[in-house]
């Protein structure tokens, strides 16, 4: 049989529980809403490829050191790593590659954050556009990477007495003599070698260079004798004997340049008609 006193003590023993259940609930509740505070999810880029993570650093730079990230000095982070971290927000890294760039001929070795080849070279004051690049502008770039960019000029070739205008990406004058469709002898002489490089406004003369044997005839003069003779009264001569002037032919090598003749070398001669001896007769009677 219940008594008054053993209802009384049941009654407090389950307010004491009913009291701990509430405790306990209360600090689950405050657990979970503190759990979802600090839990947050953002975006993270980094080089271009994005990814959702979720954490519950309070910095940008934390997120990062969560993540494994290693920032250098060159790289660039948006927005910086002391900034607050706020739920849904966009954390942008882009890292630094070193890249080797040609550009007509010129090489180089630069740092850049951009992801893809088109932007490197913009960063790069670089104008890609109708350019021969190694490399689609839309490819990414990657660390000790290279690229080899031509850009387009315009070049004029003097050859024959003409001008030819070009406008082509060519890097060199034996790419710009192609297009011309200029053909350049061995013996020809460019105002710049074959091999060098081109740049824009350039003149480029091709001077046309011919070696030939040329024969020549020439006159051999023949020579005068003089007898003098009693026969004749003084200051009075007589040819004894007209003779006549020799031929020899002459063989040459000339060198030209552009119809100009620059040089002439005597290689052979040959005698094809003796001159005669004339003889004249001075009086001195």
């Amino acid at each position: 049989m219940l008594t008054a006193n053993s209802v009384m003590s049941a009654l407090r023993s389950r307010k004491v529980q009913i009291a701990g259940q509430a405790v306990v609930l209360t600090a689950l509740v405050g657990g979970t809403g503190a759990f979802v505070v600090l839990n947050k999810s953002v975006d993270l880029t980094v080089d271009g490829e994005t990814e959702q993570v979720r954490t519950f650093a309070g910095t940008v730079g934390g997120v990062l050191e969560d993540e494994g990230i290693d920032i250098d000095q060159r790289d660039t982070v948006q927005p910086g790593l002391s900034a607050d971290v706020d739920r849904g927000m966009d954390i942008v890294v882009n890292t630094a590659k070193d890249l080797h760039v040609t550009v007509d001929g010129v090489s180089s070795s630069e740092w850049t954050t951009a992801n893809t080849v088109g932007q490197a070279l913009a960063d790069m004051g670089v104008e890609a556009k109708n350019a021969k690049v190694s490399k689609d502008l839309d490819a990414q770039v990657t660390a000790g990477g290279s690229l080899n960019v031509v850009t387009p000029k315009g070049v004029v070739v003097v050859a024959d007495g003409k001008k030819h205008v070009v406008e082509a990406t060519a890097s060199s004058v034996e790419d710009i003599l192609q297009k011309a469709d200029v053909k350049v002898a061995q013996d020809d002489v460019l105002s710049a070698p074959r091999k060098s490089q081109v740049v824009d406004g350039q003149v480029v003369k091709v001077s046309r260079v011919k070696t030939e044997e040329k024969t020549e005839k020439q006159k051999i003069e023949n020579k005068t004798t003089v007898k003098k003779s009693d026969d004749l009264l003084a200051g009075k001569t007589k040819v004894e004997k007209a003779g006549s002037d020799g031929k020899r032919e002459v063989v040459y090598k000339i060198r030209t340049v552009d119809g100009e003749e620059v040089a002439k070398e005597k290689i052979s001669e040959k005698v094809i008609e003796k001159p005669e001896e004339r003889v004249v007769i001075k009086g001195t009677r």
